[in-house]
């Protein structure tokens, strides 16, 4: 009788270890996509898009990192304060706008073509009258709001955030007694409640971050909507750059090889102000930035790129031949490619897609290339011009039918986010 029970106790055990490491598998996995359209013009090979959290800048260690990157002709999104904080003194945590010779370099750098955006308004929490005079400032500043927001670390302000980006109330618990900080920009309660005008400001959040450097494969739907936050912006995810040495892990040889092989996307997230002004970082710097198989843009082109993919997608899964897309996006287009055999495949069924066949027929073409050899691409625009395909700008803005992530997904990207917080803290 003992015998018995221990053995259906082992099998239990076996079984449920078992299941347990086949669902895990599932959601650690990282499949290469399908990508028959690609953010990038048709001589790249991928993109790499740096959004610079602004933490602990001073002109001495960051200044020459810009400098480099303008000689090369990069430009990447360099995030800023906009007001001083009374807790969190400058010469500390790092200058804001309202240093006057800052300001001035700060503007200098947007002519360069470098994207700026907020890491929240200061250093410190912020209410929500002084969230929205940050943006109206930098309006003033640039002629426009900008494209998204990243949150400094543990500023009230932030919303859906810290245990509220985790879809189970026993994960919830268990983040909130590692991480004390409470998160307050999604609570109407709050003086630092300001998630029901964010998309008034932005139109990108950054999330969670991972150590693999091809972001999009990481998070496939991004820029998504989350059902569970239906007034913050769009998601984004991103790639651990975080200082100099874990940038210059994340962009090693073998690593951009890869990305290029796979047309791959990586938003990578870093503080240019720490570490960057080693001679390793800046030869890794160098070497991407010069790279003529790579496109390097700010973070805010490539989401308007992957957005307006996700809605051409759309029109020829349900093969139409009258695109309708936002007039925000109308400039990117041009930055698009797309793979010739879905062009063959749409001009063999005389202009109209058959929605998953073509999938399917691009989807082998790239699968039969041989490592390293991309699939032949062409320009969107040009392939545009052999289609019958009518484009119609629309006044509706990024947000309307946008990509809903789903429970599936989401779940894997909290797991491959866990596994990242584990063995090294974002």
């Amino acid at each position: 009788m003992l015998r018995r029970a221990l053995r259906a106790i082992f099998i239990l055990v076996f079984a449920t270890a078992l299941v347990g490491s086949l669902v895990l598998w599932f959601l650690l996995r990282v499949p290469t996509p399908e990508r028959p359209l690609l953010p990038f013009p048709a001589d790249k090979s991928c993109a790499i898009a740096i959004t610079d959290d602004t933490d602990y800048f001073q002109f001495e260690t960051t200044a020459p990192v810009y400098e480099l990157l303008n000689r090369c002709g990069a430009r990447v999104t360099k995030t800023v304060w906009v007001f001083d904080h009374p807790d969190e003194p400058p010469e500390k945590e790092g200058l804001s706008l309202v240093d006057p010779y800052y300001r001035s370099w700060v503007r200098a750098q947007h002519r360069y073509g470098h994207e700026i955006t907020l890491h929240s308004a200061t250093a410190g929490d912020d209410k929500r009258e002084t969230t929205f005079a940050a943006y109206d400032s930098l309006r003033t500043l640039f002629g426009e709001y900008p494209r998204l927001e990243i949150f400094h670390k543990s500023n009230k302000e932030a919303f859906y955030w810290g245990a509220d980006r985790l879809p189970n109330a026993l994960l919830r618990s268990l983040y909130e007694r590692k991480m004390q900080s409470r998160f307050e920009g999604s609570d109407p309660e709050s003086p630092y409640y300001w998630v029901d005008r964010s998309r008034e400001f932005v139109r990108y959040v950054r999330t969670y971050t991972f150590n693999e450097i091809d972001t999009w494969a990481m998070c496939p739907s991004m820029p998504y909507e989350d059902p569970a936050t239906p007034d913050a912006p769009l998601w984004f995810a991103s790639s651990n750059g975080r200082w100099g040495g874990d940038f210059v892990r994340l962009v090693q040889p073998p690593n951009i090889e890869k990305l290029k092989r796979t047309h791959g996307v990586s938003v990578v997230y870093v503080h240019l102000a720490t570490g960057f002004d080693t001679p390793e970082a800046m030869a890794a710097l160098r070497r991407c930035a010069t790279d003529p198989e790579i496109e390097f843009v700010p973070a805010g082109e490539i989401l308007d790129r992957l957005r307006l993919i996700q809605l051409i997608r759309d029109h020829l899964d349900r093969g139409e031949t009258r695109w309708v897309l936002p007039t925000d996006l109308k400039p990117q287009l041009t930055n698009l490619s797309v793979e010739a055999d879905l062009a063959e495949a749409w001009v063999s069924r005389g202009g109209a897609a058959d929605s998953i066949m073509d999938w399917e027929i691009v989807t082998s073409a790239q699968a039969s290339d041989s490592p390293g050899s991309p699939a032949a691409r062409m320009n969107l625009e040009d392939w545009l011009k052999q289609v019958d395909v009518e484009l119609v700008w629309s006044e509706e803005n990024v947000f309307h039918q946008a990509r809903t992530i789903s429970r599936v997904e989401k779940w894997r990207l909290v797991a491959k986010w866990l596994r990242t917080q584990l063995t090294s803290p974002t």
